[in-house]
């Protein structure tokens, strides 16, 4: 009764009957509940913010009109969002962090306010949930209300015990952070460039010593194991480490086994794509089979994360030689309805990874490979042409190697041409190392017009600075085309 009397006391009826609503309690269709419609469609129908103006208040953006009515919009909105609904289909542990963090937030106002009985009440029914999810920072603050609670109640041992708590908190919140702020940082480093400088990849180093140097172990919180090892995880595959890559996968996933309310659906399909890229570098076909099937399990719509994965697989496919698979998974992707609605460079990649396998899957039947409309693929991938950074080369070696399969000897000249000049201008054998082999291949072999046994000692001498290369991973997966196979096709070789 002492929690009512408290409430009571905050909240009188006339504050219950001003509760803010974006619906107008005798108006089906409020200036709010438009605003809303409207904001809400603002990406789907392309509206500006002056069309939301002028429908709303029939005035400019500017004016002073429309801005008291956004203004008091988002006030409205800010106000509800205490009440926000939990019972629509979000994951069990989004709504469960919801809860505990809106009692966690209720607890420390009431408390601010005097009512110490109802602030109690709710922290007893969030702390269970926060300290489950190892959220730190509302456990701290609403462990600091319980000190002042043993204190009022004369309850020393409770006290201790709760004192020993918050230190070893803040201990983890300390680490936390720490991992957070170098999380960023390297982000900061790869958003820069997908093959990094001398300088940035220094900087990284750093980075990930000092990461290796914090204490995150089984007893720090599972987002600091995670981060770490995501970060790791990374800095693996940037050096094409993949062995290493794997074990650090394994560690993630043993510790996954014992916090299993972490181990949700899109952690899973993130282990098993890891994985996959790892036995694809590593030529296990057998057990990324078996991974292949076990994410098309786990993916069932088509999204975002559906084609990332479907990503994955298609290389997978490629680094293990099953090109078949890899094609037909390039057919499937680009006759999709989906595909036609993603952004341009999303659609150049696959366009032009379909183009090299259907080439690859007809390199010995020149009537087959003329069918393919080649310059109707090369001027669809346009955003890629203005690339000056080397993603353009997959472009310009396309045009080389089918005119060079088909024999189509003037067409050749030109490529070559192009091929030429985009060296000169923008490949940089310091930054682009594989593609600057590519390019002296083709520079080297044109000199005897692609005669056949230059072709062939020309080749094993780049496949041989290729092997050498085998480790430096970031321009490979950076460009995603396998240059040693385009090689190999030129040089005659059995596939």
């Amino acid at each position: 009764m002492e929690i009512l009397r408290e409430l009571s006391s905050l909240i009188g009826l006339k504050k219950i009957n001003k509760i803010d609503t974006l619906y107008a309690e005798n108006e089906s269709e409020s200036v709010y509940t438009r605003l809303y419609h409207l904001a809400r469609e603002y990406n789907v129908n392309n509206y500006s913010e002056d069309d939301i103006a002028l429908e709303i208040a029939n005035v400019p953006r500017t004016h002073k009109k429309y801005g008291m009515i956004k203004s008091r919009f988002i006030k409205k909105a800010l106000n509800q969002i205490i009440f926000i609904d939990t019972s629509n289909d979000l994951p069990i542990n989004t709504k469960e962090i919801l809860t505990a963090n809106r009692l966690a937030y209720l607890s420390r106002l009431l408390f601010s306010l005097g009512a110490t009985k109802s602030s109690i009440y709710l922290l007893n029914k969030a702390i269970p949930i926060l300290e489950k999810n190892e959220l730190l920072e509302p456990l701290i603050n609403l462990y600091k209300i319980k000190l002042t609670e043993y204190v009022i109640n004369n309850q020393p041992k409770k006290l201790k015990q709760v004192s020993e708590k918050i230190k070893n908190y803040c201990h983890n919140l300390n680490d936390e952070i720490n991992v957070t702020i170098l999380y960023e940082k390297i982000g900061l480093i790869y958003n820069k460039s997908e093959i990094l400088t001398a300088s940035d990849y220094s900087n990284l180093n750093d980075a990930v010593s000092e990461l290796k140097s914090l204490n995150i172990n089984e007893k720090s919180t599972f987002d600091s194991i995670w981060k770490k090892s995501l970060l790791l995880i990374e800095f693996h595959q940037y050096n094409g480490e993949y062995t290493k890559l794997y074990d650090e996968i394994y560690l993630i996933e043993s510790l996954l086994n014992k916090k299993a309310h972490f181990n949700h659906q899109n952690r899973k399909i993130q282990i098993l794509s890891w994985k996959l890229e790892a036995f694809g570098y590593l030529h296990e076909v057998s057990k990324g089979n078996i991974i292949v099937y076990d994410l098309l399990l786990l993916i069932n719509s088509i999204n975002s994360n559906w084609f990332s994965v479907q990503r994955k697989i298609l290389f997978f496919y490629i680094h293990t030689n099953q090109y078949e698979k890899a094609f037909e998974i390039t057919e499937k992707i680009t006759n999709l309805n989906e595909f036609k609605t993603y952004n341009e460079n999303f659609k150049e990649l696959w366009i032009m990874w379909h183009t090299y396998l259907e080439i690859y899957s007809k390199k010995e039947k020149i009537d087959e490979l003329k069918k393919i409309k080649i310059y109707k693929v090369l001027n669809s991938v346009n955003r890629m042409t203005k690339d000056k950074l080397g993603v353009n080369t997959a472009k310009i070696i396309m045009e080389l190697w089918y005119n060079f399969l088909t024999k189509d000897y003037d067409s050749l000249i030109d490529a070559y041409n192009a091929v030429s000049i985009y060296k000169t201008r923008y490949i940089t054998p310091n930054k682009l190392k594989r593609t600057a082999i590519l390019f002296d291949f083709i520079t080297t072999s044109s000199i005897n017009s692609f005669r056949k046994d230059d072709l062939i000692e020309k080749g094993n001498k780049a496949l041989q600075k290729f092997e050498e290369l085998k480790n430096s991973n970031a321009e490979k997966r950076a460009y995603e085309i396998i240059y040693e196979k385009l090689i190999e096709v030129m040089m005659g070789r059995k596939q």
